[in-house]
């Protein structure tokens, strides 16, 4: 039992592990009741749906690839397993399910790029990166959760002004708490931070996040050609070879790149000529 927790606490910060503890002492006791337990089959019928598990699949063989794109030039290593699997979980999979739900929006992948090299990146690292102790981050974790659903409560019911000011000023000063303490940790002890293993766990999401944008470019087409092959299906008052047209076209004018109509010049009107005398 001791290994077991202390392999718990050499793989995780103490914020994912007193994550994990409430959502334990809040789910456990949800299983005692009769109808959340069979609206699990439920949830769990609709995660194992084919279209899911191809895009679960898709999405963890693209990180897979490029975790070992990574480890053949020295950004990746076996110790960052957890990390590129939280990562997978919590933003990979967000990522592939935004992008199916992103439509015409042409200025998706420039805005996912950039997102990577804004000077915000460094502050959710210092925020995320640094925790306190357990017992902490036992309290830390709770309170934090109930500012955040105070503030969109709020913010979805009229007359609640004042209550999500208030708590979004509490979420400011425990954030500045936070970085704070970083700061002054990094300050005081920087050879305990400034390591290659924390140089590569800062680079780790924002190289992973760009080294899926071809796939979700790819799933993007996918999704959209997919989409117009269901709609164009569901028109019953059509026959099947005009629907067969229709998805040829439709497929021919997705894949070449629209091109630029024609300008016609008007005519230059020539001069008349002289009788030659």
């Amino acid at each position: 039992m001791s290994d077991w927790w202390s392999w718990v606490q050499g793989s995780f910060p103490n914020r994912q592990i007193a994550t994990a503890i409430w959502l334990s002492v809040g789910l456990i006791p949800c299983l005692f009741s009769r109808s959340i337990r069979s609206s699990i089959g439920g949830v769990l019928k609709a995660l194992l749906h084919r279209k899911l598990v191809m895009l679960f699949g898709w999405t963890i063989l693209n990180v897979g690839v490029l975790c070992w794109l990574l480890s053949t030039v020295g950004l990746w290593r076996r110790d960052q397993l957890v990390a590129s699997v939280l990562w997978t979980v919590l933003s990979g999979l967000a990522l592939a399910g935004r992008t199916v739900a992103t439509g015409d929006d042409h200025g998706y992948f420039k805005r996912l790029l950039l997102d990577c090299l804004k000077v915000t990146v460094v502050l959710e690292f210092l925020l995320v990166g640094y925790s306190f102790s357990l017992p902490g981050e036992l309290v830390l974790v709770p309170v934090m959760t109930f500012l955040a659903l105070s503030i969109e409560f709020s913010r979805r019911k009229e007359g609640l002004a004042s209550v999500r000011k208030a708590s979004e000023w509490m979420v400011a000063a425990v954030v500045a708490f936070v970085l704070w303490k970083a700061l002054s940790g990094i300050w005081d002890t920087p050879e305990a931070f400034l390591t290659n293993k924390t140089g590569r766990n800062f680079l780790l999401p924002m190289l992973l996040t760009a080294g899926s944008v071809p796939y979700l470019y790819v799933l993007h087409c996918y999704s959209n050609l997919e989409s117009a092959r269901i709609r164009m299906g569901l028109k019953t008052f059509q026959p099947d070879d005009l629907k067969r047209y229709a998805r040829r076209s439709f497929y021919l004018r997705f894949i070449r790149p629209p091109q630029a109509p024609r300008t016609c010049r008007p005519a230059v009107p020539q001069p008349a000529r002289g009788d030659d005398r």
